[in-house]
């Protein structure tokens, strides 16, 4: 099961962000405009699922 993304004002100014991790879906998505995979993402943030991955994708789409 994928992380939930949760928003809360104190964190992160606000921006969505994976549910138990200091990982903002922002920076999933800039590794993502730069042309990195799922897979390879979770490699960078070893705290995340490749499934985590996508629903932060899914979420900024």
């Amino acid at each position: 099961m994928s992380k939930q993304i949760l928003v809360d004002p104190e964190k992160f100014l606000g921006e969505p962000y994976l549910e138990g991790t200091q990982v903002p879906v922002s920076a999933i998505v800039q590794w993502a405009e730069a042309g990195l995979g799922p897979e390879e993402i979770a490699e960078v943030y070893p705290e995340l699922t490749v499934e985590d991955v996508k629903t932060a994708l899914h979420y900024k789409t």
